[in-house]
Order: C-alpha cells, then sequence, then structure tokens
C-alpha cells in the first residue's frame, strides 16, 4: 500500500524564487510526503505548492503546478496533500467550496484549464487518470451555498478531454453522521434528480469516502439498532468503518490510524 511519512524537513523539490526541481536536497520543506508501492516518492513542497515525484534513487521523475505561488491555472495554491493510487497514478486535485454564482463560475473556467493540463499529463504517461475532492461541495442541498454539481464538472472535463477524457474519481465525505452522498438526491443525470453515488455510477467516476469514522466521532457509543443490521462487529470503529465501506458504490474507505493497534483491529473487516 501506500506509506504516509508526513511532513518532512531536508526533502526538497525546488526552490522557494521559483528555481527548476532538482534532486532531493536539504533545506526545502516537504508538507507532507507519501511512497507508493513502486518506492517513488510524492511530495507537496509547502514553499510553491507544487506536486513533485522522485524516483527511489531521488531523480526527479515529475512536477505539477508551477513555483512562485501565483493563482492563475498552472499554479496550484494551498495545496496540502497528496493522495496516490496503488500504481502511482492519481494525483488528486483539491476543491474549495465556493458560495456565490460568480465565484462557482469562475471556479468551472480554472477547472477548464487546470484540466486540460492534467489531460496533457495523461497525454505524455506521466499519470493516468485525475480526480477532485471536496468536503461540502458534493454534498451540499440544491440551491444552497457551495454545492457543486458532479455533472457539470463531469461536462467540463468532457469538454477538454473529449468522451474518453481521464477525470474518473471524486472524493467526499461519507459515514454515519453523514450519509448525504447516499440519501440526498441532490444531483442530476438526464434531467432525474440522484443522488451523488448514482450520479457518479452513471457518469462513469469512482467515489472514494473520506473521514469514515468522522475522526473517531462515529466510532463510540453507537445504539445496537445501528450495530445490529451492520452485524454487530466486535467495535464501534469496525462497525462505523463497515458502513462506509459497504455503502453501494463507494470503492474505498479512507482511514487515519495512527496506532498499530487500530489498524490490527480494523484489518479484521477484510473478513467480514
Amino acid at each position: 500500500g501506500i506509506r504516509h511519512l508526513g511532513p518532512l524537513p531536508g526533502l526538497g523539490s525546488t526552490d522557494r524564487s521559483g528555481g527548476s526541481p532538482g534532486p532531493i536536497d536539504a533545506g526545502i520543506f516537504a508538507h507532507q510526503v507519501r511512497v507508493d508501492p513502486q518506492d517513488n516518492i510524492w511530495a507537496v513542497d509547502e514553499g510553491t505548492d507544487m506536486l513533485v515525484k522522485f524516483s527511489p534513487e531521488g531523480k526527479l521523475l515529475m512536477t505539477l503546478g508551477k513555483a512562485g505561488g501565483g493563482r492563475e491555472p498552472e499554479y496550484f495554491y494551498g495545496t496540502n496533500d497528496v493522495l496516490v493510487a496503488r500504481d502511482g497514478s492519481i494525483p488528486w486535485l483539491c476543491l474549495p467550496d465556493f458560495d456565490s454564482p460568480p465565484l462557482l463560475a469562475g471556479l468551472l473556467d480554472r477547472l477548464r484549464e487546470a484540466f486540460a493540463m492534467l489531460e496533457s499529463r495523461c497525454d505524455a504517461g506521466d499519470i493516468s487518470r485525475y480526480g477532485c475532492a471536496t468536503w461540502n461541495g458534493f454534498r451540499a442541498a440544491r440551491g444552497t451555498r457551495g454545492h457543486l454539481e458532479l455533472a457539470e464538472i463531469v461536462a467540463v472535463a468532457h469538454d477538454v478531454g473529449g468522451p474518453d477524457h481521464r477525470f474518473r474519481v471524486v472524493q467526499l465525505p461519507i459515514n454515519l453522521a453523514m450519509p448525504e452522498a447516499l440519501v440526498n438526491e441532490n444531483h442530476t443525470h438526464r434531467g432525474a434528480r440522484v443522488s451523488l453515488l448514482e450520479a457518479a455510477k452513471a457518469l462513469g467516476v469512482t467515489v472514494v469516502a473520506s473521514a469514515s469514522i468522522k475522526q473517531g466521532e462515529v466510532a463510540r457509543g453507537l445504539p445496537e439498532r445501528i450495530r445490529g443490521p451492520l452485524g454487530s462487529l466486535s467495535t464501534d470503529a469496525q462497525t462505523a468503518i463497515q458502513f462506509t465501506r459497504s455503502t453501494p458504490g463507494v470503492t474505498t474507505a479512507l482511514v487515519g490510524m495512527s496506532d498499530r493497534r487500530h489498524v490490527e483491529e480494523n484489518l479484521l473487516l477484510a473478513r467480514v
């Protein structure tokens, strides 16, 4: 799997003045670092918000974004982490939550340019597909502040990359306390009101669930009326994760764990 090394000082990607990326060196702070199964190193440079990929030997393999901290499409802004698939193919594009139609229109324009850049990286063989992640956007009710319509975002990808575009993944919170992706019909497909999970299936988009235990808030004190239908598992944490991982349309349930005991406990779900 993917190893998460966390923030690491001394892993360099580029100098803060916007110089060309080079081998791993000292003096630069990587905000987050992940190592994929091929031992490639993926890092988010806190100084420039760029995403960089190094070989196990420290050779620069790829950069996404541009040094300098601008707001134009070729720059990344506020990047703080990277999620990589097991085959090392998916950098994530995190979307902010916008509060007004003009800002949303501006977001779609920015996405069009960002998607064009990502499609070009797919054509070059640097990545194979890409996606986006939000906290509120895909869960918010239609007509409310911050709502993002999945079909509109997929349409942008279609405009840029055609029917074989590589926008194929979205991530959002799905857990016992935040089931909106399953139960709320706040998206549309061919004129029908559907849930996010239904829309994603119809549009060929894979769904990854974040916050499976909601920072531990749904990992304790669950009533039996919830535990029973989910198998009366040994712990509430297992029950919460099982809800998310068994939700129709969810392919991956993300869970943050820093204690080995929790890892061992939750891995028991693989037998369910």
